[in-house]
């Protein structure tokens, strides 16, 4: 029975196995009967297949199916019973939807439901593009409201023939399209608006709309589908809006300052170290100024030839220089009434220079042109009397400042005049014996003028510039170039603070060196730093990530003063203690230049080292020079404060007095003054007198342009600003009025869709009329326009150009009508035409755009000179002291 059983399993297994290898030696063929490999969008692709069974022995079934597509394929069956030899047909077909196109391929696979075999069969076909339209907007969800009516829609033909589309818009009445047709070139694109005329009561909401466009010889329709929120603005919302300019150059201000503040952030233990320092430095200037009061009070016992130093007898001479300057000219002016005086004791010196008879001219002139400015006030334009009232305005400022000048103090002048007895009575001593004796004026009381500082100056600026940027946003309108004035205005301040960032790091160096050795000499290039090129170290033992900090003092750190005259104060610091260092040796660049103006030889120069509270030089020599430097080697043992110091040729103090009391025995005889002292002195006031001259001319001007700029705005502000007018869409800024005015009777034009919205001219505007009217018959359209008293209406065809008259400001309607061939006529609703400026002739006058423009860029440029000047100023004070 086993045997028998096993036999059996045995004959089943080789008839399976036989059967395998059949099949195996089989398999199917596939032949293409009809297929459609190409199509138009949304066409039918199908395949007509026939398949054979190529197993000799055996019926087959197998069952069909794709690997891709299945959402948009279909086939006649899902399977087929073939016999040996023996054929089965078959229909693959395929539909993508409307707006799919490429070359696309699938794979027919046939199981064998036996063997479990699959066959793969290859299909591929291409949608062409014809007639395809790309759909494009900002957002798929319109926002409409306050400031915002219409947007627009941009259709690209996808195809490579001209195609024209049919546009309608599905959902809600109060939204249209502008034109009901397009037509677009192949792989070309155009656009058109959707206009929104929301009615009245209106409630506040969201809209679904579906835009369609349907291709006009095949019928076939495509769509997008929108969503329209109308709304309206919050009151954050809208002072955001209008105020974003300003909000901005807060924020960048604000930002700057923070920026400023954050630099010169110090950690707790720096700020506790620099305060004791302060401490300490106004303990000791607080002891040094009692020390000198001290000193001062015992020297004025003494006589004052005696006390005198080469700094007073300096500020002397300049006083003395000048009063004679001055004395000259008035006894030149009253040498004649004092020789009329010899003769006649009763005659009277005038106390008063009198007027120039130019000046008495140009007021009388400034009069004329002031009255008859005012009787022709009528034919003057209006920027005439904005100029006329700043520059009145600059001499009302210009009398206020003399004003409070004369009550503040006496001027120079007033002084000489009170001492004019005295200089008769020198006068008629140089008349009678040829000897003048000359009263010396008390200079102790006159203090020099504080220089300004960098910080002032930079804050002025910055605070400047931020209130140019404010106003350029706020003037916006009439500038023209929009955002261009505070964008100037921010980027002159970035640079600004950029410059000055980029000045401190020539202050300010940080040198990482890194992992030092023992008994190595490793040398590092400072390079911005000024004076130190280089630093070489040589530690005693090995050091790990070493640091180094240089700073470029502006004044002495110390209050003990280096011999010599100081050119530099470099602080060198280091995460290195002083005992590890062996050696550092400092390669110093001393600039050419900077010894000409402190009048220092090279050969007087030393380096020297600030340590226990002394300073000490350093052993120095030579390295060489170049045709702005020269170098020099010095080396130390340690770091801190480095000052390089030079011998100044002076007057000792001894020789000074000596020369002083000389001058004092001689009272016959005026002080003698070399010429050459004497003229440098008179140039550098000529100097100072000329840029005080043009500080003033500058600040005069700034203050004309300013004035005339606010005159301006308020006159824009009275005259210039539209009218509201209540609207379909009340509350809405620019919502277009759905008044179109169509005659019943005319059918062969349609009306102007949604209205034409209101237009505002500065210069000319130019709106094409084809996008608002259009004809069914395609017939040629004529356009004409109701009367207008102030605006000028050209054609060109569909295009119009509007522009106001000379002289115009203010608002005007007008009403445009089209008419076909046919004589069929239709309206369109009231344009607003908007003038946002007084017009100018486009042949004699400039645009207000222009002028505004012209005047930023004076300001800007005087605001650049006046802060040049301003630093020149105080870098020639800075070089007195």
């Amino acid at each position: 029975m086993g045997k028998a059983l096993r036999f059996v399993l045995m004959l089943v297994i080789v008839i399976l196995s036989l059967r395998v290898s059949f099949a195996q030696a089989g398999g199917i063929d596939v032949d293409f009967l009809k297929s459609t490999d190409l199509v138009d969008p949304c066409g039918l692709v199908s395949f007509d297949l026939r398949v054979t069974n190529l197993d000799p022995e055996f019926q087959d079934r197998y069952v069909f199916s794709l690997d891709a597509f299945s959402l948009f394929s279909a086939i006649s069956k899902d399977s087929l019973i073939l016999e040996p030899r023996s054929s089965g047909n078959l229909t693959v077909s395929f539909r993508f939807p409307c707006d799919r196109f490429g070359a696309f391929e699938a794979n027919l696979l046939a199981r064998n439901e036996v063997t479990g075999e699959v066959f793969a069969t290859p299909l591929a076909f291409e949608v062409r593009p014809r007639g395809i339209p790309l759909i494009t907007t900002d957002a798929d969800t319109i926002l409409i409201g306050e400031n915002k009516s219409q947007v627009s829609i941009t259709v690209e033909n996808l195809g490579s023939e001209d195609t024209t589309y049919l546009i309608s818009v599905e959902g809600e009445g109060f939204i249209t399209a502008s034109i009901k047709e397009v037509s677009i070139p192949g792989r070309e694109k155009k656009m058109f608006r959707l206009i929104f005329t929301p009615p009245k009561d209106l409630a506040l909401g969201d809209y679904p709309i579906t835009l369609v466009l349907k291709v006009g010889d095949t019928g076939v329709e495509y769509a997008k589908e929108l969503l329209v929120r109308y709304r309206k603005p919050s009151a954050f919302e809208s002072f955001v809006k209008r105020n974003v300019g300003a909000l901005i150059g807060s924020i960048f201000v604000i930002g700057a300052v923070v920026l400023f503040t954050l630099r010169f952030q110090r950690t707790r233990e720096e700020r506790m170290e620099r305060r004791a320092q302060r401490q300490a430095m106004r303990d000791e200037s607080r002891r040094l100024r009692d020390a000198e009061r001290t000193r001062k009070a015992e020297e004025r016992v003494r006589t004052i030839e005696a006390s005198k130093n080469a700094a007073l007898f300096v500020k002397e001479e300049k006083a003395r220089v000048r009063l004679e300057s001055r004395k000259a000219s008035w006894r030149k002016a009253i040498r004649p009434f004092l020789l009329a005086e010899l003769y006649d004791e009763n005659l009277i010196i005038p106390r008063k220079k009198p007027s120039s008879v130019a000046k008495r001219v140009f007021l009388i002139v400034l009069a004329l042109i002031s009255a008859g400015a005012f009787l022709i006030r009528d034919v003057l334009p209006e920027y005439v009397w904005f100029i006329i009232g700043g520059v009145l305005a600059a001499f009302v400022c210009i009398g206020l400042h003399i004003v409070f000048k004369w009550r503040k103090g006496k001027s120079l002048r007033h002084r000489l005049m009170d001492e004019i007895d005295t200089i008769k009575s020198e006068l008629r001593k140089e008349l009678v014996k040829d000897s003048v004796i000359v009263k010396k004026v008390d200079v102790a009381n006159l203090k020099k003028p504080r220089p300004i500082s960098r910080w002032v100056v930079m804050f002025i600026v910055i605070l400047l510039l931020a209130v140019l940027a404010w106003s350029a946003w706020f003037f916006r309108d009439l500038i023209g170039g929009g955002w261009l004035g505070a964008l100037i205005a921010c980027a002159l301040l970035a640079v600004l603070i950029i410059w000055d960032v980029v000045r401190r790091l020539r202050d300010d160096v940080m040198l990482f060196i890194g992992d030092v050795s023992a008994n190595r000499l490793i040398g590092k290039e400072t390079g911005w730093i000024s004076g130190i090129r280089e630093i070489s170290l040589k530690l005693e033992s090995t050091v790990e990530g070493v640091v180094l900090a240089l700073y470029l003092h502006r004044r002495q750190p110390t209050f003990t003063d280096p011999a010599g005259v100081p050119l530099s104060f470099v602080e060198i610091k280091s995460n290195v203690r002083n005992r590890d260092i062996e050696r550092v040796l400092l390669t110093i660049a001393v600039s050419k230049r900077l010894l000409r103006r402190k009048k220092a030889d090279h050969s007087d120069l030393s380096i020297q080292r600030y340590l226990n509270g002394k300073w000490r030089p350093l052993a120095t020599e030579s390295a060489g020079e170049d045709d702005h430097f020269l170098f020099y080697k010095a080396e130390c043992d340690g770091f801190g404060f480095i000052a390089l110091t030079a011998d100044v040729k002076t007057e000792s103090k001894g020789a000074v007095i000596a020369k002083v009391d000389s001058i004092s025995s001689r009272t016959t005889k005026k002080p003698v003054v070399k010429q050459e002292k004497v003229e440098a002195l008179f140039d550098k006031g000529r100097s100072r007198q000329r840029g005080k001259k043009i500080l003033f001319i500058f600040g005069i001007l700034l203050l004309i342009i300013g004035l005339t700029g606010i005159g301006y705005f308020l006159y824009q502000r009275q005259t210039a600003q539209p009218q509201e007018s209540t609207t379909a869409g009340e509350g809405l800024g620019a919502v277009v009025e759905d008044t179109s005015r169509v005659t019943d009777e005319i059918a062969g034009i349609a009306d102007a869709s949604g209205g034409i919205p209101p237009q505002t001219i500065n210069g000319s505007v130019s709106i094409d009329l084809g996008q608002f009217f259009a004809d069914p018959d395609n017939e040629s359209l004529a356009f004409t326009n109701s009367p207008s008293e102030n605006l000028i209406i050209s054609y060109d065809v569909a295009q119009v150009t509007v522009r106001a008259k000379e002289g115009f400001s203010g608002e005007e309607v007008v009403i445009f009508t089209a008419t076909d061939s046919s004589n069929n006529s239709v309206s369109s609703n009231p344009v607003r035409f908007i003038v946002s400026g007084i017009a100018r002739s486009e042949s004699g006058g400039v645009s207000q755009s222009v002028l505004i423009s012209v005047s930023f860029f004076i300001v800007l440029l005087a605001l650049i000179i006046t802060t040049i000047f301003v630093r020149k100023s105080r870098k020639e004070l800075d070089e007195e002291e």
